[in-house]
């Protein structure tokens, strides 16, 4: 069987977003609140740690990214259906674990309400092909993320 494959960046332009991204986790970093075990861990695996802010040196992010799998499978719940996350696979839902939604009638972005994860219920109960999961994607990782 077929199927599309979904390209958002090509690798120049992922490679320009990774460095970025260890340049700002660096230099700006992030806020980490009310949660000091966190902070303890992001010292622990080598980041600058100064009061709630976290700094993390690109090295520190390259080793962790080095560590993580690469594809993990999520379990249904009730089924022996399972999802196989990894390089190349893209699974997509409705949304309904979403905090908002855009509104088919007025498009203007809102706070999702009970009777918009009913519908949506509704259109994955009735979709044919392809099969909607409950999962919004595994997304293909650039090379300068694999190192």
């Amino acid at each position: 069987m077929s199927c599309a494959r979904l390209v958002v960046w090509d690798e120049e332009s992922c490679r320009k977003v990774h460095e970025a991204t260890l340049l700002i986790l660096e230099s700006v970093g992030v806020q980490v609140r009310n949660y000091p075990p966190a902070l303890e861990l992001f010292a622990a695996a080598g980041a600058r740690v100064d009061g709630n802010r976290v700094r993390i040196e690109p090295q520190v992010v390259e080793k962790a990214l080095a560590s993580a799998p690469r594809s993990w499978l999520v379990h249904s719940r009730g089924r022996a259906e399972t999802l196989d996350l990894k390089d190349g696979n893209s699974y997509f839902g409705p949304g309904s674990d979403c905090l908002y939604i855009r509104d088919p009638d007025t498009h203007e972005r809102r706070r999702i309400a009970h009777a918009d994860i009913e519908g949506l219920g509704r259109a994955v109960r009735e979709a044919a092909e392809p099969r909607l999961h409950d999962v919004h994607g595994a997304t293909r990782r650039c090379s300068a993320a694999r190192r």
